[in-house]
């Protein structure tokens, strides 16, 4: 990992090592796109991340294997949802965790049309800001 952008915080609660890697590199991927301008990669890597995040955490804490093959196929709108009933996400995270996924949502060329929302730099600012938080 470069200087510029040292591992985060939310690295060090990932057990599963080949995961933990699979994240780091989804997490350079993103500050290398952010460095660029291409908020679109930021939008979908901070989705993804966010995403791998709540869903380990869920995995994390059932022993049921039932329960964890169903997380383990959970989107991110199903994982801000049971961690919300889990109370693992306050009142100020999950909004931003929705805005997150709603953005990362734009990946569809159809939706961004139909929205008439756009990918901007502000867009991507907030959700690295969601992955960056302490």
């Amino acid at each position: 990992m470069s200087e510029q952008h040292p591992a985060p915080a939310f690295l060090n609660y990932i057990t599963d090592e080949s995961f933990r890697q699979s994240l780091m590199s989804d997490y350079r991927e993103m500050t290398a796109a952010a460095g660029t301008e291409s908020w679109k990669a930021v939008l979908v890597l901070a989705g993804s991340l966010v995403e791998a995040i709540l869903v380990d955490y869920l995995y994390g804490k059932t022993a049921d294997t039932t329960k964890r093959e169903a997380i383990l196929k959970y989107d991110l709108g199903d994982a801000i949802r049971e961690c919300k009933t889990a109370k693992v996400l306050d009142e100020d995270t999950e909004p931003l965790c929705t805005v997150v996924r709603k953005y990362r949502n734009l990946i569809h060329p159809g939706r961004v049309v139909r929205s008439g929302q756009e990918i901007t730099r502000e867009r991507g600012v907030v959700a690295m800001s969601l992955v960056l938080q302490p």
